[in-house]
């Protein structure tokens, strides 16, 4: 694959580029098989100046590739810090899979060229037939964007006749406007006085806050009573430690919160022109598809079963034994929030788990020694994973474990095609974000 850069006003000489991110676009399937190509496939980098000299070439191996959206700063739905962020991985890869079709090239070096340089992407076999790449497959300059977006809500009036209050974030815009979450809650006597932090319930802070404070807050969400209101509607209620109804020593409370537009945001087209609410150094803003849809929070007493089953997971550990998988994939259908044909699809498309006991060296310095992990293999039918791709809920699940290993080891995923001889894909050994060896 040849990828050209080109400059319009100073030449590569005077600029210092030594990573470029690329946004993978086009047909759902075509892209899920070209970022499977890219990192199963890569061998490695070649960096071509615009002189063509053969000795001007510069050579980079293939772990200059990497992939984008496992981080923690490059999470896309906001998470609270006490959450475990593999799940949030699992939690973004169901409801926004668009997020990972990006990939970055680091440690580049383009000195060399003046007004333009060539990428070539080697590899060890040709492409297969739906892997198809023309100038409009690798963008630059874009960014996953979702409908959230700041705002206070309506003050509300304490009173003695009440144990649970609504928010509402803006009673005129009421259809368009809908809760994700509570930020922050504020209290005060008088609009001229300053506001005081209420804290929540469920924090760490009460033993700082007990003399102040002897109230805390508490939200909890129901489906919305209207039918020309669809969606849901928070309340907040307040309570002291022995969660007791109790209110703070003030007269007028609001909260902080995170928004969304409800569905009204599913109505955005593709190629629509968004305007930034303040300066940035773009020309303009455009939409390459249209939203996925909003999804709705589970509320049924089905998903807070699994939410109570969930504590139990903690107590299993990986093995051979079918309760593994199992728990693989209670995690998968807890953490999807979907009903969907297909979501279920891809959790039943993994078919078999194994684990063994694995011992890799720590770094390339023979003083650190060796470290134990878990070699853990996951035999995907691909069959199941139609429009979807089996690879890259693979790439999701090896972060997933990594996260969720335990101090002083390491895990390091395999993955295999039913009816296929041979290794899909073997990932470096993981811990946490870092590589072992």
């Amino acid at each position: 694959i040849r990828i050209r850069i080109k400059t319009h006003n100073r030449p590569f000489t005077e600029m210092k580029v030594d990573k470029l991110r690329f946004y993978l676009n086009g047909e759902r399937v075509m892209i899920n098989s070209l970022y499977e190509y890219l990192f199963c496939h890569t061998r490695g980098i070649v960096i071509r100046p615009d002189n063509g000299l053969p000795e001007k070439e510069i050579f980079l191996p293939e772990n200059t590739i990497a992939p984008v959206g496992f981080a923690p700063d490059e999470d896309v739905l906001p998470y609270p810090a006490n959450a475990h962020s593999g799940y949030r991985l699992i939690h973004e890869y169901f409801t926004f899979p668009g997020k990972f079709n990006f990939f970055d090239l680091n440690n580049l070096d383009c000195h060399k060229a003046q007004k333009y340089f060539d990428i070539l992407i080697l590899s060890d076999q040709m492409p297969g037939k739906r892997v198809s790449v023309n100038a409009d497959t690798f963008y630059m300059g874009c960014v996953p964007i979702i409908n959230l977006f700041r705002k206070t809500t309506d003050p509300i009036r304490l009173d003695e006749r009440h144990t649970a209050y609504p928010l509402f974030p803006d009673k005129r815009r009421e259809k368009i406007t809908e809760i994700h979450s509570i930020e922050s809650v504020s209290a005060s006597n008088d609009p001229t006085d300053k506001s005081v932090s209420v804290a929540p319930f469920f924090s760490f802070k009460h033993h700082t806050e007990q003399e102040e404070n002897k109230a805390f807050w508490c939200a909890y969400r129901e489906p919305s009573s209207r039918k020309s209101l669809p969606g849901t509607q928070m309340f907040i209620s307040f309570v002291n430690l022995n969660y007791a109804p109790d209110r703070p020593p003030h007269t007028t409370v609001y909260a902080h919160t995170l928004c969304t537009n409800r569905k009204f945001a599913d109505e955005l087209p593709e190629g629509a022109i968004l305007q930034a609410e303040w300066e940035a150094p773009v020309a303009r803003i455009v939409t390459l598809s249209r939203p996925t849809p909003q999804l709705d929070p589970p509320m049924s007493g089905q998903t807070l079963w699994r939410l109570i089953s969930h504590l139990s997971l903690n107590y299993l550990s990986l093995g051979n034994d079918p309760d593994s998988l199992t728990a693989l994939q209670e995690i998968l259908k807890l953490y999807s929030f979907s009903d969907r044909s297909s979501t279920h699809q891809q959790i039943a498309g993994i078919e078999k788990m194994s684990c063994r006991q694995i011992m890799r060296r720590v770094d390339k310095d023979i003083w650190k020694g060796f470290c134990r992990g878990t070699e853990i293999t996951l035999e995907f039918n691909e069959g199941m994973y139609e429009g979807n791709s089996a690879f890259l809920l693979g790439a999701v699940l090896n972060s997933f474990f990594s996260l969720y290993v335990s101090v002083n080891s390491f895990t390091q995923l395999v993955i295999k095609r039913r009816h296929q001889e041979g290794v899909w894909k073997k990932w470096q050994p993981m811990v946490g974000q870092q590589i072992v060896l």
